[in-house]
């Protein structure tokens, strides 16, 4: 491995390491007072590293259990979905949208109403990635786009602050959030992380500006996008409002949140040595006022403004400055402000300071190997090279979400499995409500994931099965232990369906279960992707994804069928409009 190459895989899997474990810390925190923390905690220990803690899942109706030390939130859970999607090709907004977005509320631990509104709104078999207008969605312009989009940058070859990747971040964006708000505060991350990852070092306030004027230019290149061009007309006719106006001013709301920004980068790196050095009560008393201005200033515990799209960005870019010496301090002030959007700050902080530092964070982080790996995918893939991935997405020309959250797992072959993802190698009973569980699943490409299903688990519908992975053992190994203690007084894992499951490895409370599954048959159907594209109406994006699907499984034949066949009735659904004229 050469040294330039070692190093930009280095900063992007240390990156993707640093804002997963700031999200595991800052996720225990997240939305509670003091009280409410020691409750968590279960005592009065400082929150310096994840630690194991108690949650309710489920809102009002769920179930208080247990979490391990390390477990991260819907951030790290978007990102490892958004990461998924891009492959040595692109990034592919569909497949997000339609396999990942869905399936994601079903095992969502957290999750703003944009995000979920927006996923949602897009099981809905007519709404294309970019035309997922729910309700308000014009006005969506929290902090969910922006904690997710770092995958992209990690996979850009060139992650300067004008990379081409960038328009696949506002693809991204658009496909939860319609306020420029939203997409103005994940360009900013993602320029900023960029810098980071490109120059080996945290953005000076100097280069904050020149990244803002650089974003004057994306309203224009909105609209020259063959598909976003549709989506900002849309955005115009909805809100009654001019795009550009709205972006312009966005982009005055945050270069006017810069200077309070720079005031704690400069002080706050003082503060921070001081603490890394071991300051005594007085300096970190200090420290904490130091962060306290900030958070006024950029109202990060107003009720309105607290998950910001721009102010939490400004905030993360701030304390990764702060802390580009001394990060463990400053990540922890960050996640000791209670009252804020503690993990999404802070991990958004933590994926530039991973970018400029070598050592890793302290303490366990769930699922570490799966997110080194994923980020050293992405890396290759930055490189120009081909890596392989684990993963595989169903065929979306016969992909058909589950029609409620508590469906996306039943069993396949008798084996567990959640729609789309993957088999699970292992379950562990997490607590039930009437006819409702929760389980820790391990999946079968190295994500573990606290999962919603009905307690009898019945047989996955064949259009809602996982990807085709290349092979599965007969008799896997035993597999990983998740280190998972089921909460007290729960039921077994026997009414999670244990009597439709076959083929346990071995016998406890929580057996493991997996065993080979058939492959399903591969042949591509050329009747059956025109009658898919049919029925979209011809629009530019079925006929895109059905032309590239022949490009990757098909043959010379097979694509002349398609295009010639395609061609014939496009051209006799325009010729009524011509005879008109």
């Amino acid at each position: 491995m050469s040294h330039d190459r070692a190093i930009a895989v280095e900063r992007r899997v240390n990156s993707a390491v640093w804002s997963a474990w700031a999200d595991a810390l800052g996720f225990i925190s997240e939305l509670t007072d003091e009280a409410g923390l020691r409750r968590r905690m279960g005592g009065g220990h400082e929150l310096r590293e994840p630690v194991k803690w108690q949650r309710r899942v489920g809102g009002k109706f769920g179930v208080t259990t247990n979490l391990p030390a390390g477990t991260y939130s819907d951030d790290t859970q978007l990102r490892l979905a958004v990461g998924r999607a891009i492959r040595p090709s692109g990034f592919d907004p569909e497949v997000f949208a339609k396999v990942e977005l869905p399936i994601w509320t079903s095992y969502a631990l957290g999750g703003g109403r944009a995000s979920k509104a927006a996923a949602a709104s897009i099981t809905n078999p007519a709404v294309p990635w970019f035309g997922n207008f729910f309700k308000d969605w014009t006005a969506a312009g929290g902090n969910g786009a922006a904690m997710r989009i770092q995958p992209h940058v990690w996979a850009a070859p060139n992650p300067g602050p004008n990379g081409s990747y960038l328009m696949d971040v506002l693809a991204d964006a658009v496909i939860t959030h319609g306020h420029p708000r939203a997409l103005v505060g994940a360009l900013f991350h993602a320029m900023s992380l960029g810098y980071a990852l490109d120059r080996g070092t945290v953005p000076l306030p100097e280069h904050w500006l020149v990244m803002i004027d650089e974003m004057h230019q994306y309203p224009s290149s909105l609209r020259e996008h063959p598909v976003l061009s549709l989506w900002c007309a849309a955005w115009e006719r909805e809100s009654g409002q001019s795009f550009d106006d709205v972006w312009k001013a966005t982009l005055v709301e945050v270069t006017e949140m810069l200077p309070a920004a720079e005031v704690f980068a400069s002080e706050g790196a003082t503060a921070a040595a001081g603490a890394g050095a071991g300051a005594g009560a007085g300096e970190s008393a200090s420290f904490d006022q130091i962060y306290v201005r900030l958070i006024q200033e950029l109202g990060l515990q107003a009720p309105e403004t607290r998950g910001s799209g721009t102010g939490t960005v400004v905030a993360a870019l701030a304390l990764a400055l702060a802390g580009a010496e001394f990060p463990l301090p400053i990540l922890r002030l960050a996640v000791g402000a209670l009252g804020t959007d503690t993990d999404t700050i802070a991990s958004m902080a933590a994926a530039l300071l991973g970018a400029v530092r070598s050592e890793s964070p302290p303490g366990p982080l769930m699922d570490r190997e799966y997110i080194e790996a994923e980020a050293g995918r992405l890396a290759a893939i930055a490189l120009g090279e081909q890596p392989e991935s684990k993963f595989s997405y169903p065929d979306l020309l016969r992909w058909e979400p589950p029609k409620t959250q508590a469906d996306a797992v039943g069993l396949i072959d008798g084996v567990p499995a959640v729609a789309g993802l993957g088999v699970c190698d292992r379950m562990e009973n997490a607590g039930s409500v009437k006819n409702f569980t929760w389980s820790w699943a391990s999946l079968d490409f190295g994500q573990t994931v606290l999962v919603k299903h009905r307690s009898t688990l019945v047989e996955l519908a064949e259009t809602q099965h996982p990807g085709l992975r290349q092979s599965r053992p007969t008799v896997p190994p035993r597999g990983r232990q998740l280190g998972i203690e089921p909460a007290s007084a729960e039921p077994t894992v026997s009414e999670v369906g244990a009597a439709e499951i076959v083929e346990p490895e071995f016998s406890s409370a929580s057996p493991v279960y997996r065993r080979r599954i058939p492959r399903r048959d591969q042949e591509l159907n050329v009747d059956a992707m025109l009658d898919w594209v049919r029925a979209r109406g011809y629009s530019d994006e079925a006929v895109g994804y059905a032309v590239r699907r022949i490009a990757e499984l098909g043959t010379t034949e097979q694509m002349i069928a398609f295009t010639s066949t395609l061609k014939a009735e496009i051209k006799v659904r325009r010729e009524p409009h011509r005879r008109s004229d």
